[in-house]
């Protein structure tokens, strides 16, 4: 899963990408070749440090989103809408 966002430091756009499998959540530019036309060396090494630096084991989506809040980004994943909660898929067998 991923999602946008602005890196906190310095408004770059960045993503936010969920590895539901691997259980990692990480970031990286949206577009690299953009962000070194349009922001200085320094902007760039800040950006490249802060992705690194907040790399983070998430075994869910809820820490996932958790993890994002700490860091004081908006954007959140969301649920997958074609999971069913446990209760409905009991009341239908039932």
């Amino acid at each position: 899963m991923k999602l946008r966002f602005q890196c906190p430091l310095n408004g770059i756009p960045c993503i936010a990408e969920w590895d539901e499998e691997g259980e990692i959540l990480q970031f990286d530019f949206e577009d690299f070749e953009e962000a070194i036309k349009t922001n200085t060396k320094q902007e760039i090494g800040e950006t490249v440090y802060w992705c690194m630096q907040n790399v983070i084991n998430c075994h869910s989506i809820h820490q996932a989103n958790r993890h994002l809040d700490f860091l004081e980004i908006d954007e959140r994943f969301k649920e997958k809408e074609n999971h069913k909660s446990v209760n409905t898929t009991l009341k239908n067998y039932l």
